[in-house]
């Protein structure tokens, strides 16, 4: 399994500070979570990407006011080869047709469960694994769903995220839950082994922490995962 360090554009977190933390380490290969930044931002983040170190960024979070061409640009100049989306959730629809990267889009494990025809029509599912952890207790229902699902169409990409151990309360989606986009403690990754039999060959670390943090956070989850 490979575990990809990460661009977040979620919370106070600076992605300049982080693509010069990116070009110290020499690092070329990342994941990038566009989904908190519009249009505008993300040109500039990409003229910052474009002048770093990265040559690849194998896995986007796509976020639902990108067009075609932009997805076109992200292929052809960081060789992006796996994208994921939420799936039909009215809090970030989708209004373009994405029939043309179908097959490379993954729907995540999200408190909307995409109906079953979302999942023929699209590549298969990204398992968000704290999701999941959030769903085994707030939402058993589900998360027997999701582990149906992730029997039943491929499962190719995740993220990964830290665990809390008192939950709190996300308005936006109105749902208690565990999950955290930012760590204190490397034992806040200790949830991952019950899941370790499922977990797909990409995983992305979806964390506001720098890099030198994401790295031990990295470090943490593969040794544990051994």
């Amino acid at each position: 399994m490979k575990i990809l360090l990460s661009i977040v554009t979620t919370g106070k977190q600076n992605y300049v500070k982080k693509i010069k933390q990116l070009e110290q380490l020499g690092i070329k290969e990342i994941a990038a979570f566009l989904t908190a930044i519009g249009y505008e931002e993300r040109q500039k983040l990409y003229k910052l990407l474009e002048g770093s170190t990265i040559e690849k960024i194998s896995f986007v979070h796509l976020r639902n006011d990108m067009e075609i061409p932009e997805i076109d640009y992200l292929v052809r100049r960081f060789k992006t080869e796996i994208f994921n989306i939420h799936g039909k959730n009215p809090l970030y629809p989708f209004n373009i047709d994405l029939s043309k990267y179908a097959k490379r889009i993954y729907l995540e494990t999200q408190i909307v469960v995409p109906p079953e025809e979302e999942f023929k029509r699209f590549a298969g599912v990204c398992l968000d694994v704290s999701h999941l952890r959030d769903f085994k207790t707030f939402d058993p229902a589900k998360h027997g769903r999701y582990l149906e699902l992730l029997k039943k169409y491929p499962c190719k990409c995740g993220h990964i995220s830290a665990i809390n151990y008192l939950p709190h309360y996300y308005r936006l989606g109105k749902k208690w839950g565990f999950s955290r986009h930012r760590y204190y403690w490397l034992h806040q990754f200790n949830y991952i082994k019950q899941y370790k039999n499922i977990l797909p060959p990409l995983m992305a670390l979806e964390l506001e922490n720098d890099i030198s943090q994401q790295l031990k956070a990295k470090k943490y989850i593969e040794k544990i995962l051994a």
